[in-house]
C-alpha cells in the first residue's frame, strides 16, 4: 500500500479484517469519499461491495491486490483519449491547358 500523495486512491482499516478504499480527493465527510468496502472471506480472499460505478471484480486475494486494480484502471482510462481529428483536403484540381 502506497502513501504517496499523488495516489488518488488508498485502504483504509475500519477493523479487523475489514477496510475502505478511500479516493482521498474528497474530505472523509463527504460520501464520495469511499469506494469500497472490504471484507476478509478467509485466509486466500477478500470480498468487496463497490460503490458507484466502478466495474471490478467482487473478490480478491487480498485488499491489496484490490487497491492495485482499481489504479491500474484508473491509469488506463487516464491515458484513452478520443481520436484527434485530422484535417482532410480535398485534392488538388488539376487544370488542362
Amino acid at each position: 500500500m502506497s502513501d504517496d500523495a499523488s495516489e488518488p486512491f488508498s485502504l483504509r482499516r475500519i477493523a479487523d479484517g475489514e477496510w475502505f478504499i478511500v479516493d482521498t480527493r474528497y474530505p472523509p465527510a463527504d460520501p464520495r469519499n469511499v469506494i469500497a468496502r472490504i471484507e476478509r472471506q478467509d485466509e486466500a480472499s477478500v470480498r468487496l461491495v463497490w460503490t458507484g460505478s466502478v466495474a471490478l471484480s467482487t473478490e480478491y486475494l487480498d485488499a491489496e491486490t484490490a487497491l492495485d486494480d482499481l489504479r491500474d484502471r484508473t491509469r488506463r482510462r487516464a491515458r484513452s483519449t478520443r481520436p484527434i481529428p485530422i484535417p482532410s483536403f480535398a485534392p488538388p484540381v488539376r487544370h488542362r491547358s
